[in-house]
């Protein structure tokens, strides 16, 4: 995300809503997202909502800002826990 609009709460309700209607609507089972090593702003935001680090892909894609093969490390998140997650106060 561009800089400008970093800390202003656009990400965790885009992330948020992307989750309702992958389990509400889509009564998905579970979620699976990843992000490069390294990236910890992305793994906190993951975490609230309940995310676990599952894995992780050695080199598995090319980094488009900088050209360098990356590892990817995989979280996931089942539609119980989420649910669990709401009504412990979880961000929504």
């Amino acid at each position: 995300m561009n800089a400008r609009y970093q800390g202003r709460g656009y990400g965790r309700e885009a992330f948020a809503e992307k989750i309702r209607f992958a389990f509400e609507d889509l009564q998905l089972r579970r979620l699976e997202n990843g992000f490069f090593k390294g990236n910890e702003a992305s793994l906190a935001m993951q975490r609230r909502f309940g995310y676990r680090l599952e894995g992780e892909r050695r080199q598995a894609y090319r980094c488009m800002a900088d050209g360098v093969l990356k590892d990817e490390c995989i979280t996931g998140l089942l539609r119980a826990e989420w649910t669990h997650g709401k009504e412990a106060g979880w961000p929504s």
